[in-house]
């Protein structure tokens, strides 16, 4: 029998062997291959033979981090949504060459040549099109997967394939219960902010009343394909061209979720920038561009999403009440959804590398808390330019 008509976890050895059995022809020489994933679901390996090289990515039965069960089925929905994607947005999504529903692989482009937009940013690198690109990715995939643009009935088998369980109760239990209430008691706070986040957050009946209003949303909006996860870490990008991977967490949801991401995690870079840059020039300038990234993210989404909008064909959805509503409540959404990605990181368990500031963490975990709030109980009251002058 061959070793690949039954699921198993791979190493790096057997996915040299796996390639050869499913890419004959696409390398000449001797193969190499490494893992280099660094999230918590997957499994990702970087085959080369030294001249060509390509990715693929793996998923198992368990999670990577804290072996928690997991449904294959993701690799499956990831898969399709990147097809989506590409075929809304084909300069944002990389060229993909085959799925194995079996081995539960994707074999993709290798983005080598880009860099983590995370690591990036750390590194006060700036990116002259990252803004627009991103603006243009998210208008596309949302709203052309919204009721205004997509046929009802094409609407309605993405809403019954992307129910997506597992992962959803991730989302539900990390960025939303577990972030506003603790509730399983196993939330990471920084030493000297354990009292501060009490107070702050967990007490706080308001922000928890927001809170439970965005997941309500979450759960049950289903007013367009999102991508679910759209940090930082999941963008790789080169001063000409950006790219969008690791839609897991995939599902029929608010399109303000996405925004929000995007955004709380320019907001991590800025606010590292402002505690640990001491080339007060660069602090200014990388300071500068992340304030004008935001409102160009913002702004051009408006525009390209009104744009789309215009194309409906439903006599209904082409009001021009209705656009500019719609944009109003997806941008309220973004906003409140930016408060809540911010807090989750700060307090739950899957942190990021933004936040690791050698000194100064707790203050700058407090001015983050103050931003996130202002956003959650303020967000039906702000535009963009309102949005920019909490930070």
């Amino acid at each position: 029998m061959n070793r690949f008509e039954k699921h198993f976890r791979m190493n790096e050895e057997d996915c040299i062997e796996y390639i050869q059995e499913k890419m004959p022809d696409y390398f000449t020489g001797d193969l190499s291959c490494k893992e280099i994933g660094d999230g918590n679901i997957n499994y990702v390996f970087r085959v080369s033979d030294g001249t060509r090289s390509l990715i693929v990515k793996h998923a198992d039965l368990y999670t990577r981090s804290g072996h928690t069960p997991n449904s294959l089925d993701r690799s499956a929905l990831e898969y399709e949504t990147l097809s989506l994607e590409k075929t809304y947005c084909p300069d944002c999504v990389p060229e993909l060459y085959l799925f194995d529903p079996v081995m539960c692989c994707t074999i993709m482009e290798d983005l080598g040549d880009h860099e983590n937009l995370r690591y990036a940013l750390l590194k006060r690198e700036t990116f002259p099109k990252l803004a627009k690109d991103m603006a243009s990715f998210c208008a596309r995939t949302l709203i052309s997967t919204s009721s205004a643009i997509l046929p009802a009935d094409e609407k309605r088998k993405l809403e019954k394939r992307y129910t997506n369980p597992v992962m959803c109760e991730i989302t539900d239990r990390l960025v939303f219960n577990e972030a506003f209430t603790n509730s399983l008691g196993r939330n990471i706070i920084t030493p000297g902010n354990e009292d501060y986040v009490k107070e702050e957050i967990y007490q706080d009946e308001e922000l928890c009343y927001e809170a439970a209003l965005l997941k309500e949303g979450f759960q049950s909006d289903r007013q367009c394909l999102i991508h679910g996860d759209l940090h930082s870490g999941s963008i790789f990008l080169t001063k000409e061209d950006t790219k969008v991977l690791d839609p897991e967490f995939a599902i029929m949801g608010p399109a303000g979720y996405d925004l929000g991401n995007v955004a709380a995690h320019l907001i991590f870079a800025y606010v590292n920038c402002l505690y640990t840059e001491k080339d007060e020039e660069k602090k200014e300038i990388f300071t500068k561009w992340t304030k004008e990234s935001l409102r160009t993210f913002f702004e051009d989404f408006e525009k390209e999403a009104e744009a789309i909008l215009k194309t409906s064909t439903d006599p209904l959805y082409k009001s021009e009440k209705y656009r500019k509503d719609l944009l109003r409540r997806i941008l309220e959404d973004a906003f409140g959804y930016t408060g809540s990605e911010l807090i989750r990181r700060i307090v739950g368990t899957a942190k990021v590398k933004d936040l690791e500031i050698p000194e100064g963490r707790r203050e700058a975990e407090r001015d983050l808390i103050k931003i996130a709030k202002s956003l959650i109980k303020n967000r039906r009251d702000m535009d963009v330019s309102s949005f920019l002058s909490i930070l």
